[in-house]
């Protein structure tokens, strides 16, 4: 018998999924997904259940993240589940593990953080749980949401022929995260006005809840997800329970400037690398049919509506399992890029 890390987060959600029965009235999606999915008899909706994790010295330090950014953070990837859903927030619960040692301005900040996504997206607070940890800090979120029967997004919808689209730019928050590490092994007085960019992507990710709402009522917009473990992650979630391949065109991944500019300073950094692996960048990325193209949403910062860039196109499954093929200028590329194993 494997270790953890041989089973990997995928094996470990596939043994549990295995043991468990989905026998509940109501229930329309359970494991696999962003959310699950539920109603309540005749009710025009669907309601959506979500919950993540943060773990001190595995999504964050102390010392390079505020508690500010860590109470906005923690609230903001579980709305990007809701996001990916199609959905609209409704409330959350909050658990929290925390030293005895932290003083009370600690969680003040952490509450002011967590407070500003909460009003902005009109999201309850209504519970949670606070214990005291021997050692390192835990965050728990549960998130509620809701969203129109016929209107949701799911993983498995994908169909052959589709285009695949990601919002915004990838590989910023992997940047973010390495430059915060760098910090901590130098002082450094000033940083660049690129570095300040990658490091906000890292430390206050913006969930695209008014994206997924917009997408919502595309019915050409058939598969979606968020983008939290890289692309070469979570594109075969899609990929697996659609039964179908896909192929990427690594010239068209949407890179940021700023990105591409401190990339340029190290010998050692690639932005391609970093687009297609980088997790924790909670862009949406959904499949639409070609004749649809023309129904997406129009770039609006004020609204919450980034760019929007084709990336490839999803094709029948020619295997017993899906395939990604990578393409530069149309022509094929053999990358080994390979996905976060958060038990490696």
């Amino acid at each position: 018998m494997g270790t953890l890390k041989d089973l990997g987060e995928s094996g470990i959600i596939q043994m549990l999924r295995a043991l468990t029965r989905e026998h509940m009235p109501g229930l329309a999606l359970g494991i696999g997904d962003d959310c699950a999915m539920f109603s309540f008899y005749d009710d025009a909706y669907y309601y959506l259940v979500s919950t993540d994790m943060l773990v001190e010295r595995v999504h964050f330090k102390v010392g390079q993240m505020t508690p500010y950014q860590l109470g906005l953070r923690s609230l903001a990837v579980n709305l990007s589940d809701i996001a990916a859903m199609g959905g609209t927030p409704i409330a959350s619960f909050l658990s929290l593990a925390l030293p005895p040692h932290l003083d009370e301005s600690w969680i003040k900040s952490f509450s002011d953080g967590y407070a500003y996504l909460t009003n902005r997206h009109h999201t309850a607070l209504l519970g949670g749980d606070t214990v005291r940890s021997n050692g390192d800090i835990v965050v728990s979120v549960t998130i509620l949401g809701k969203v129109l029967k016929g209107d949701e997004k799911i993983r498995s919808t994908a169909q052959s022929g589709d285009l695949i689209v990601v919002s915004d730019t990838l590989g910023d928050s992997c940047a973010g995260r390495l430059i915060a590490d760098e910090r901590n092994r130098r002082v450094e007085a000033h940083g660049t006005e690129e570095q300040t960019h990658l490091l906000q992507r890292y430390y206050e990710p913006s969930p695209r809840l008014a994206l997924g709402q917009a997408l919502s009522k595309i019915p050409g917009v058939h598969a979606m997800m968020d983008i939290s473990d890289g692309l070469v992650s979570d594109l075969p979630k899609i990929l697996s329970q659609s039964h179908v391949d896909a192929t990427i065109q690594l010239d068209k991944l949407p890179i940021s400037d700023e990105l591409e500019t401190e990339c340029s300073k190290r010998t050692k950094w690639s932005s391609e690398t970093m687009a297609v692996t980088g997790g924790e960048d909670y862009e949406l990325l959904f499949t639409i049919s070609e004749s649809d193209l023309d129904q997406l949403p129009e770039p609006d910062r004020k609204s919450g509506i980034p760019p929007l860039t084709v990336i490839g196109r999803v094709s029948s499954m020619q295997g017993g399992e899906p395939v990604i093929h990578w393409e530069r200028k149309k022509r094929h590329v053999t990358r080994d890029f390979r996905p976060y194993n958060h038990f490696r």
